[in-house]
């Protein structure tokens, strides 16, 4: 049996903090969004089911607009947008 959890703890953004994306979502509006997926199976890439990695390809859609790829061990090398 595979289980996967995700926490999400809230925190108050700064002036600096508030437009965190390229799509324009303030850090609210981020954290509202994981929320919202929360009892989802989600399968960006439609190949293997709802897996981890599939969570961060829909999250960086949601916040940058654009899509990224590999596999979860690639993301360590991944490079991030500027603020996260």
């Amino acid at each position: 049996m595979l289980l996967s959890m995700v926490t999400v703890v809230p925190w108050t953004a700064s002036a600096a903090e508030k437009d965190v994306a390229e799509t324009g979502a303030t850090a609210a509006e981020a954290v509202q969004w994981v929320k919202n997926q929360n009892g989802k199976a989600l399968d960006y890439d439609g190949y293997y089911g709802a897996q981890c990695v599939d969570l961060i390809m829909y999250y960086y859609k949601f916040l940058v607009g654009y899509n990224v790829s590999g596999n979860a061990v690639d993301y360590q090398w991944n490079s991030l947008p500027s603020g996260w």
